[in-house]
């Protein structure tokens, strides 16, 4: 049999006793307990803490009773003891004799037994210390002890104060009867025994804030009534919290001030408004927004009182919801908006019209420029006309509405338009200066016509065989050349031509066709060039050719698109003459006549001669040009021109 042994010191008396021991057991039991002792142990699971308060409900600890004596072999009895009075178990005894649990411990079992202590009783301070005795047997009556007799479990511990919390004051000290005003703050008195650590809630403390154990704290400004809860902690645990009600007066009522303007987007009035406020007493007020809003008494009507704004500018337009409001009840708020709008501006400076030219390149057609003097807060100006020279009426519907703060106007009337009488009114935000100012002129103004005026248009001969030859041409559209006129021209010579389309007018031409109709001459393929002015630019242009230019008689069409006002078209080519033929003293001659046809936007005609009068002429522009040129086909021909014969 295996014998277990426990940490106890051992002699060889002791040996030799226990030896002698065994010996009768294994006369006296049965042989499979002859070498089996009862053995136990008692054993603390843990210790009591070394520091407690008083009382300490949480301060139990847990002790095991174990039968250590192998399977097979002799059950336990046990009972125990405490040496002090505050210190108990859950258990106190099992098998033996008289105790209520009447089962033994079997070998290799053990019970749980609590031990506490109850220290409610005992005064602050230590160490205490207290002794639980196990007392072993191996029979129900406990006259055979067990191996060891007795095993002792020591609690050791000091008593500490318990954390406590004091009652918490407030200052000013509130109640319902006598609250703190609304939107004020109150200081928290709070304080507590035994303790380490604190926490306060309530209000803007929200669900805790670490606060020292005892001190003071400013609630902050308050607008209700609030409860406020004080709760501290020691290293026995936390103390009951304590709590505090903060009383908070009637929120007062509000007056407000507002002003609202319709004036330039996004500004405010001028300064400069004064704001009287009557009722039970009187509060004045000077601002442009609204000032901050007046705690006044609930339960009276006050009343609104505005004054004219000092700058002049802008006028009261009432004010809302009325003039005379009510603050009734607790926190409630009565806003009064005082409505203000611009001034009229005063009557612009007189009016004055004329036909002018507003593109400083033209001359003066269907262009009326209106021109008036300066309105002080002007945001934009009303122009009217009429075809009565008597001061119009003002209206919301302006014949032009400028939208601007300019003192021009500049316009294209229909050319069918009457004459008219202008009158201008300034404007803004507050309304119209009246009466309009004008009229612009003492007699209605009447539009110009604008013409495409091609009356110095022309054809001249510019050289032969590349020899300069003198022509004469109107200033503006291609200049005079000078030179040296052979005295025959003979068959073959090249004679170099300048078509000249010169609109001097005020108005662009559109579709404009070019006929050229040659006599006795071939025109020099690829030799044709149209260069405009200004700008200058210059490029190869193909005309299209009906007849036989090869035998002499030929027309050249040349198709530019337009020639915008101020704008010079020039086609340039060289041709060839074709007669006359012999060495016969002959006189020949041939011919180069132009003419072209074109459009005008607006008149009721395309072909409407050199000047575009709006007649609706549908001639064509017949240009100018040297005629018939005479040459002899001899050794001794003189230097002859003929013009138009």
């Amino acid at each position: 049999m295996k014998i277990k042994l426990n940490s106890f010191s051992s002699t060889p008396a002791y040996l030799m006793a226990a030896f002698v021991v065994l010996a009768g057991m294994m006369f006296l039991a049965k042989p499979a307990h002859a070498f089996n002792p009862l053995y136990y142990t008692a054993v603390q699971n843990g210790p009591l803490p070394v520091a407690q308060s008083s009382p300490c409900s949480a301060c139990a600890t847990t002790a095991a009773v174990v039968n250590n004596t192998l399977a097979g072999g002799q059950p336990m009895y046990w009972f125990l003891t405490s040496n002090v009075a505050w210190l108990s178990a859950s258990k106190t005894c099992q098998g033996t004799t008289g105790c209520a649990d009447t089962t033994s411990l079997a070998p290799g079992a053990s019970t749980t037994i609590n031990v506490t202590p109850n220290t409610s009783n005992l005064p602050v301070g230590g160490p205490y210390v207290g002794t639980i005795t196990v007392n072993g047997y191996s029979d129900p009556a406990k006259t055979v002890v067990a191996n060891p007799a007795t095993a002792t479990i020591t609690v050791n511990y000091t008593i500490t104060a318990p954390c406590t919390a004091n009652a918490m004051t407030s200052t000013p000290a509130t109640s319902s009867a006598s609250p703190i005003p609304w939107n004020s703050s109150a200081t928290l008195n709070f304080s507590s025994n035994n303790c380490t650590s604190a926490t306060l809630s309530g209000g803007q403390y929200g669900a805790g804030t670490a606060e020292p154990v005892s001190g003071t704290a400013s609630t902050g400004v308050l607008t209700t009534t609030t409860t406020f809860t004080f709760k501290p902690c020691g290293p026995g645990g936390c103390a009951t919290p304590v709590t505090q009600t903060v009383n908070v007066g009637a929120q007062p009522c509000y007056i407000a001030i507002a002003s609202t303007y319709n004036g330039a987007a996004n500004t405010l009035p001028p300064s400069g408004f004064n704001y009287t406020l009557t009722g039970s007493s009187v509060i004045n007020g000077s601002n442009t927004t609204g000032a901050s809003p007046w705690a006044v008494a609930p339960g009276a009507s006050w009343t609104l009182n505005p004054v004219t704004p000092v700058s002049g500018t802008v006028h009261l337009v009432n004010i809302t919801p009325s003039n005379a409001q009510g603050c009734l009840t607790s926190g409630s708020t009565t806003t009064f908006t005082a409505n203000f709008a611009d001034n009229p501006p005063p009557a612009p400076g007189g009016i004055t019209g004329e036909n002018t030219q507003i593109d400083p390149a033209a001359v003066a057609c269907t262009h009326i420029r209106l021109s008036w003097g300066a309105s002080a807060n002007a945001t934009s100006y009303y122009l009217y006309r009429s075809t009565s020279s008597s001061n119009p009426a003002l209206g919301g519907n302006p014949w032009v509405d400028t939208g601007s703060t300019a003192t021009t106007y500049d316009y294209v009337p229909l050319a069918s338009d009457p004459g008219y009488f202008y009158f201008v009114a300034a404007h803004n935000n507050g309304g119209t200066s009246a009466p309009p100012t004008g009229p612009a002129t003492a007699s209605a103004l009447s539009p110009s016509p604008c013409n495409a005026d091609f009356s110095v248009s022309n054809k001249v001969l510019t050289k032969i065989n590349n020899n300069p030859f003198p022509f004469t041409s109107p200033n503006g559209c291609i200049g005079n050349g000078s030179g040296t006129v052979p005295k025959t021209i003979r068959v073959g010579d090249k004679v170099s031509w300048s078509i000249n389309i010169c609109n001097q007018g005020n108005q662009d031409a559109t579709n404009v066709v070019i006929t050229d109709t040659l006599t006795d001459l071939a025109p020099v393929a690829g030799s044709y060039v149209l260069t405009t002015s200004p700008p200058s630019s210059s490029g190869p242009i193909t005309p299209t050719m009906t007849g036989t230019c090869a035998t002499g008689t030929c027309t050249l069409t040349f198709n530019i698109a337009s020639v915008p006002k101020g704008t010079n078209a020039i086609i340039t080519y060289d041709t060839t003459t074709l007669v006359p033929t012999g060495t016969t003293q002959t006189l020949n001659r041939f011919r180069d006549q132009v003419s072209f046809t074109y459009s005008v936007v607006g008149q009721t005609a395309n072909n409407l001669g050199c000047t575009s009068s709006g007649t609706g002429s549908a001639n064509p522009c017949v240009v100018s040009d040297p005629g018939f040129i005479v040459f002899f086909n001899g050794p001794k021909a003189p230097n002859q021109t003929e013009i138009n014969p």
